[in-house]
């Protein structure tokens, strides 16, 4: 075999491997963090909780990443965060669930989890979306009880869910003309989210903390202002025909601290 003929073959096997790894990283074979359905996270960074009663490691994704950009049903069976945050406490819902610390009485441990495994991986469930807008606040499904979770007990103060959707502008250039069909690709970016009544009754949100809501409503405005969220993932299966909750069950509920996007990050 002549010189020449060797050199081509070893340049043809070297272009092969480079299609095969090539291949791999496109498909999802490597990644740094994997769900366990059709939709393998892309690789992403993980950050630091701004809410010192959580102390999971969120991980940066955007909204796509959790619809996987689907809606209704097909959205879930989909998704990487695939089944969200539960609770094995009867009667309880795991979107209440507060995380070890200064819990009330009754509180069932340990909380919602950080993260899910499964044969192929694992998934972080306290996530981080940047650089994504609001619309607007609403405080509504009032309490004076925990949730069967955190005990179930009265607590001393009428607390409320602060309500609103999150979307991402790179998907969603108009927020009130979005999402008008479960086949409308606007609410692949958009995401329901709650500040939780009981986070706020037991101090974790609220005023002076990482998630207060009084704040929000006064620093930030309605479609405009870029902000960073970060909270749980849970799916509510109850609006899967909702517009104003994307054709889809998904939520960041509990939301767990927020802040206004840094236009220049380092």
């Amino acid at each position: 075999m002549s010189m020449i003929s060797r050199l081509r073959r070893t340049s043809q096997a070297i272009l092969v491997g480079w299609l095969v790894l090539a291949a791999i990283f496109e498909t999802g074979a490597i990644v740094g963090i994997r769900g366990s359905t059709s939709a393998p996270l892309p690789q992403q960074n993980v950050s630091n909780s701004w809410n010192p009663n959580v102390s999971c490691t969120p991980l940066q994704i955007r909204i796509s990443d959790i619809t996987a950009n689907q809606t209704q049903t097909a959205s879930y069976q989909s998704s990487p965060f695939t089944p969200g945050i539960t609770t094995p406490v009867t009667g309880g819902v795991a979107k209440r669930w507060l995380t070890p610390g200064p819990t009330p009485p009754g509180w069932v441990s340990p909380g919602p989890p950080c993260t899910k495994s499964s044969p192929t991986g694992t998934t972080i469930l306290l996530v981080e979306l940047d650089g994504v807008e609001r619309n607007d606040l609403t405080n509504e499904d009032w309490s004076t009880i925990y949730d069967p979770t955190n005990g179930g007990s009265p607590h001393s103060s009428l607390t409320s869910d602060t309500t609103f959707n999150l979307f991402d502008p790179a998907m969603v250039p108009h927020y009130f003309l979005s999402c008008t069909a479960p086949t409308d690709p606007t609410c692949y970016g958009r995401i329901h989210a709650e500040i939780d009544h009981d986070w706020k009754a037991a101090g974790y949100c609220g005023t002076g903390t990482a998630c207060d809501n009084t704040t929000l409503a006064s620093q930030t405005v309605t479609a405009s202002t870029k902000i960073d969220i970060q909270g749980f993932v849970y799916w509510d299966n109850g609006n899967l025909n909702s517009s104003w909750h994307q054709y889809n069950g998904w939520e960041i509920h509990p939301v767990t601290a927020w802040r206004i996007s840094n236009p220049n990050p380092p």
